[in-house]
């Protein structure tokens, strides 16, 4: 599922700075600055990251792929959950390839903004959830709350919404 999204998204990235906050975020990511409240700051430093992977592409294309790859892998996450929900079957891709194409996932997969960042982190949240329901003993609940954890102090790095989910 994160190949064929991956390869449904990356040709239709962006290749300059769009509109919106992207321009703000890409620069914050070139100069290591503070974006807006709230600063984005996991999101900075993983654009910055994706500068350095690809330095022959402009920062507003290497930021706008880093989104669009994050997107993809969202979708993964939520094949994965809804299979682990519902067994296995064709139920779990439609659900991520849907979602995949919905405007708004679309949307802001396609340029410099939190949002992928954001929705890669719910459907962990998600995917550790439905984990933490099917561990069979404790140990194993306590590793996933671990994970769990991080993911919810990594996400609350991101965007603020998360706090809904935790």
């Amino acid at each position: 599922v994160v190949a064929c999204v991956t390869a449904l998204y990356v040709p239709c990235v962006q290749k300059t700075v769009p509109g919106g906050d992207s321009g703000e975020l890409i620069t914050a990511a070139c100069e290591l600055g503070v974006a807006h409240p709230p600063g984005y700051p996991l999101f900075t430093l993983l654009a910055r990251f994706s500068m350095c992977l690809l330095p022959s592409f402009s920062p507003a294309h290497s930021v706008n792929l880093m989104s669009s790859l994050l997107g993809a892998a969202a979708c993964g996450c939520l094949c994965i959950t809804v299979c682990r929900m519902t067994g296995p079957g064709p139920g779990a891709v439609l659900a991520a390839g849907l979602f995949a194409v919905s405007r708004l996932s679309w949307q802001w997969s396609m340029v410099a903004e939190v949002f992928s960042l954001n929705n890669l982190f719910i459907g962990l949240l998600f995917f550790l959830t439905t984990s933490f329901q099917c561990a069979e003993n404790s140990t194993q609940r306590r590793k996933i709350a671990r994970w769990g954890a991080l993911c919810c102090g990594l996400g609350l790095c991101n965007q603020h919404t998360l706090v809904l989910y935790v």
